[in-house]
């Protein structure tokens, strides 16, 4: 192996924004639900990421039932 052919070792730089952004975009995606109304907050915990997503949750009422049809005798 030439010294052309080995990986270089190295550092990808990823900004808090993209990632926020990113988070947001998978989650909205998740949830059915618009990014524009997802708010994301990344944050360390010892070395841990936490990350906290608020979004609004779509609530689907119950199914739409056929008109009841009662017959007397």
């Amino acid at each position: 192996m030439s010294v052309g052919d080995r990986a270089h070792g190295g550092r990808t730089r990823i900004t808090s924004r993209a990632l926020d952004r990113v988070v947001g975009a998978v989650s909205a995606e998740a949830l059915g639900v618009e990014a524009r109304t997802v708010s994301v907050d990344l944050s360390d915990d010892n070395g841990q990421l936490v990350v906290q997503i608020t979004a609004p949750i779509p609530v689907r009422g119950p199914p739409r039932v056929g008109a009841l049809v009662c017959t007397t005798r």
